[in-house]
């Protein structure tokens, strides 16, 4: 079953023809899949939590525009 739920999540995240990988590789994909959408839940958290600081303080809306400004230009 895991398996099964494994080559889902790896469809679902770009992984078309999951279903003709050996299950070794679909294990392994799939945490590899499953840690970059841990990143991104992780990321996301931070990043609402300096939104809601932001509207509650004039400082962390200053500091919240600067983080979002570097996310938009990673130079």
């Amino acid at each position: 079953m895991r398996l099964a739920r494994d080559v889902t999540l790896l469809r679902a995240n770009g992984h078309l023809e999951a279903v003709r990988y050996t299950p070794w590789k679909i294990s392994l994909e799939a945490a590899l899949v499953r840690e970059y959408l841990g990143g991104q839940q992780a990321h996301l958290a931070a990043l609402v939590s300096a939104a809601i600081g932001a509207a509650l303080d004039q400082k962390s809306a200053k500091s919240f525009g600067e983080v979002i400004a570097d996310l938009l230009n990673p130079d």
